[in-house]
């Protein structure tokens, strides 16, 4: 499996795993497929889905508990080729069903799980201490975006589809040894249930340093304090379900906000490129779907410090992380004062010399 210990093998199964998608042909004639996979990084599929006709924009769930399909980060996960032509099976095999929607409702909801992860923020010299040399520590000084975006897809009144973006690492599950969609699963659950769809495309936001708010104390007879508290790495069965019902309920208690109508031709691709400071050119993809929605599709896990840039220039576009050929974390140019995980400590898990940092071109 993918995340946390190369020698980490699935013994059994918890839930199911899903690949969720749609085809779409942009105002362009282009042909594209937008396909969600339960995974932590969409890896080989990337490779194996290149030389069709079809353009493929691959976006993970990241979840932890998934088979590995990434064979370029052996720190993190042993690469399963079984597992990988599990999933190109799935996707070339797929049921499609034509569609027409001409209506786009947005539907938000807050909710209390995720947390930032860095302590570098107040920037002091103890709390950089702390992110350099601590590890990762849950941090409530720094405001984050908690909102579930569900954007729901209707030809007349009738729902076809639902896409939902959310911020938040999928690691909270505590049993290491079985395959789980983590609270991704949940969310699509809700979703049907609300919607009563089918096809519920998760989007991945910004969740580079964000996790859930599962905590615990370092030595438990100590007093909890800035240093003796921690992410707890093993949640109870009971913290798990908690987690789910917050998302439950979060989906139920979702309100719309804005609607918009769609054309013929709703959807247009861009497709841009940016240079990282190693000389590397980065293919991406940037959606817009009718005159109001947007996602820029980005193959880091990046940091939620964009994502609060980018809320304050346009609230309707989307960053969604771990697209693509996942290369490692983009941290903010603000982070790399303070190290830590993201900006140096994961490089060697992700089989780089130096930090992603994008020299030309248009992020957003």
């Amino acid at each position: 499996m993918g995340g946390n210990d190369p020698g980490r093998l699935s013994v059994g199964a918890s839930d199911q795993l899903e690949i969720n998608g749609f085809e779409f042909i942009d105002q362009n004639d282009m042909q594209y497929q937008l396909c969600s996979v339960d995974t932590l990084y969409a890896g080989r599929l990337v490779k194996d889905f290149t030389a069709g006709s079809i353009k493929c924009i691959f976006t993970a769930s990241h979840t932890h508990y998934a088979p590995m399909l990434d064979d370029t980060k052996p720190k993190i996960g042993r690469f399963s080729e079984e597992a990988l032509k599990s999933y190109v099976d799935s996707i070339s095999q797929a049921t499609r069903l034509g569609i027409m929607p001409n209506i786009c409702r947005m539907h938000r909801a807050e909710v209390d799980v995720p947390v930032y992860r860095r302590f570098d923020h107040p920037l002091n010299w103890f709390n950089s201490f702390l992110t350099r040399y601590g590890g990762l520590y849950p941090n409530h000084d720094l405001a984050i975006d908690k909102n579930i975006y569900i954007f729901e897809f209707l030809a007349d009144d009738k729902s076809l589809f639902v896409m939902v973006h959310h911020a938040c690492h999928p690691v909270s599950r505590g049993v290491s040894d079985e395959i789980s969609s983590d609270y991704v699963g949940v969310l699509r659950k809700a979703i049907r249930n609300r919607f009563n769809v089918d096809t519920v495309i998760f989007l991945l936001g910004c969740a580079g340093d964000v996790r859930p708010n599962i905590t615990r104390k370092r030595i438990s007879w100590l007093p909890k304090s800035r240093v003796n508290w921690r992410f707890d790495p093993n949640p109870s069965a009971s913290q798990r379900d908690a987690i789910d019902s917050k998302y439950i309920q979060a989906v139920k208690d979702a309100t719309e906000y804005d609607n918009f109508l769609l054309n013929s031709h709703p959807i247009n691709v861009v497709e841009d490129e940016l240079v990282l400071k190693d000389g590397r050119n980065i293919k991406i993809s940037k959606i817009k779907i009718g005159d109001k929605l947007r996602f820029t599709f980005l193959p880091f896990e990046v940091s939620h410090l964009f994502s609060k840039e980018l809320q304050k220039i346009d609230i309707n576009h989307f960053i969604v992380s771990c697209s693509g050929n996942t290369l490692g974390y983009l941290s903010h140019p603000t982070q790399y004062i303070n190290g830590g995980y993201e900006v140096e400590g994961s490089l060697k898990y992700m089989g780089l010399k130096e930090r992603i940092e994008i020299a030309r071109g248009n992020l957003f």
